[in-house]
């Protein structure tokens, strides 16, 4: 299996930017308060204009009250004038004095004198005053009997219509007082209800305001606590968008880019251990080799004077038992063995460097064999002869080689129904060198395919993988200015393509 346990998705373009993460609308505190101070001055107004409308109609009540208390005061006053006239127009009616004209025109007068205001508060008089009028001044043409008659009957008919004006008055009166009453309690309960609705609306928006933003604060903190102890683990969601929610997406980003920088110093690390890895082997090598090369060299000499002895008849050992030519096709082997171990181990600059890759590839390629775990794996090479040369740090190159064979050979561990293979193909594609590293092992499902360059992770078991293999792969590309194509279905193996910069732009921007 690969080291970090899963498949990426081919990469579209090498050094693709990804586009910029989307910009959030921010609200401060400050335009939050002002906001809130609005809104609360904003009902303030409301609840005043409420008042002052109901304040209105009380106000048109006791207008209307007032316009009642000078009707029935009028009412009174008429009342009392018709009441003397009644009684006077009575005595002479009845009695055989006469008609006392001076008295009734003076109790009369008293109604005249009202007739004015009468008509404008109680139009509904009019009638019968004018056939008063009319009938009062027969009376006063002709002072007979039977004008006095009539003028008494026309007297009654507006004392019973004053009767009935004052009874109305006197309802309307009643429940005007009733209404004014109940409008009055209104307008202070309303008031003291919108009042305290306001206060309480107010208080829990302040209240809960002030909670959440205890709450994210104290998260944040804690938050901050668990990144100074070196736990990073989820971003903290944020929820909002003011100077907090600023605050908190910087945390997170501040989690965001120690983490990437720590992933970033682990691969730094792996390589520069690979790298102490590599001079340690190649001191050994050349160790190794300066110990090796005298005994080779002595077993070589001899198996060569056996030789010539046999060619010119001289070997007193029989020639069925005497074979040099099997000793020096092993003493060449075990040259060819040191050879590779100290080219491949030989301390290259950081720098780039023009390689041939294909060396790269036959180098560790050969290497690689000497591992058990390739004993039974079938490593087909398919390099291209015409393949130019690249600009790259080849020490890093082999490391990414390394990395992927090894990953590949992990992937063909627990396959047992079909031959195990490895091929390995350079091609030039365009402006690009590509190198390939095919397997036909156990491939990788989509959900971990997600996370294949991801640093730290991986499926193998504790002890097998640290999970920095292809994110260590990823790193290398992106620092060449290249790119890691992987591929993979499950059961049907997997395909990784390192891609490399051949133009002179690529390489400068390198």
């Amino acid at each position: 299996m690969l080291e970090s346990g899963h498949i990426a998705e081919p990469i579209a373009s090498p050094g693709e930017i990804a586009p910029p993460p989307p910009q959030r609308n921010w609200i401060s505190l400050k335009t939050k308060g002002l906001l809130a101070f609005s809104a609360l001055i904003f009902y303030a107004v409301v609840v005043v204009g409420f008042v002052l409308h109901q304040k209105d109609q009380v106000l048109g009540q006791v207008a209307e009250l007032q316009r009642i208390y000078r009707q029935e005061e009028l009412l009174r006053r008429v009342n009392m004038a018709v009441f003397h006239t009644v009684i006077v127009v009575n005595d002479s009616v009845y009695t055989t004095r006469g008609i006392d004209f001076p008295s009734i025109n003076l109790d009369y007068g008293l109604i005249r004198a009202s007739h004015a205001e009468l008509v404008t508060e109680l139009p509904q008089l009019a009638p019968n005053l004018d056939a008063l009028n009319v009938s009062f001044a027969w009376l006063t043409a002709d002072p007979s009997q039977r004008n006095l008659l009539d003028f008494a009957n026309t007297l009654n008919q507006l004392v019973s219509q004053l009767a009935e004006l004052t009874n109305r008055v006197r309802e309307r009166e009643g429940a005007l007082t009733r209404q004014y009453r109940l409008a009055s309690d209104s307008v202070v309960v309303s008031g003291l209800v919108l009042g305290l609705l306001g206060l309480v609306l107010f208080g829990a928006i302040i209240s809960l305001f002030f909670t959440r933003l205890v709450a994210d604060l104290q998260a944040l903190q804690q938050r901050a606590a668990e990144i100074v102890k070196g736990y990073r683990g989820r971003a903290q969601p944020v929820s909002r968008n003011d100077e907090v929610g600023q605050l908190i997406e910087a945390v997170n980003h501040m989690a965001a880019d120690l983490e990437a920088r720590e992933k970033q110093l682990a691969m730094e690390r792996q390589k520069y251990y690979h790298q102490e890895k590599m001079a340690a082997i190649g001191a050994l090598a050349t160790g190794v080799a300066h110990e090796i090369g005298n005994p080779i060299a002595a077993i070589s000499g001899v198996a060569e004077a056996i030789r010539d002895a046999q060619n010119s008849g001289q070997c007193p050992i029989p020639e069925a038992l005497c074979h040099p030519d099997l000793i020096l096709e092993q003493i060449s082997r075990l040259a060819q063995i040191t050879r590779d171990i100290a080219n491949l181990a030989t301390q290259r600059p950081a720098e780039r460097e023009l390689h041939d890759l294909n060396e790269l590839v036959r180098t560790t390629g050969s290497l690689m064999r000497y591992d058990k775990r390739f004993k039974r794996i079938d490593v087909e090479l398919d390099l291209d002869d015409q393949l130019p040369a690249v600009y790259c740090v080849g020490d890093q190159i082999t490391q990414v080689l390394m990395n992927l064979f090894i990953n590949a050979a992990d992937a063909l561990e627990h396959v047992a129904e079909r031959r195990r293979q490895i091929r390995v193909a350079t091609r030039r594609s365009g402006d690009w060198a590509s190198i390939l590293v095919e397997d036909n092992g156990s491939g990788m499902d989509p959900e971990t395919a997600t996370r294949a360059t991801e640093a730290f992770f991986t499926t193998k078991a504790d002890g097998q993988g640290t999970g920095l293999g292809l994110a260590l792969c990823k790193s290398i590309a992106d620092g060449h200015r290249g790119a890691l194509e992987i591929a993979s279905q499950p059961g049907a193996g997997t395909q990784v393509r390192l891609l490399l910069p051949l133009t002179e732009e690529q390489r400068l921007t390198a």
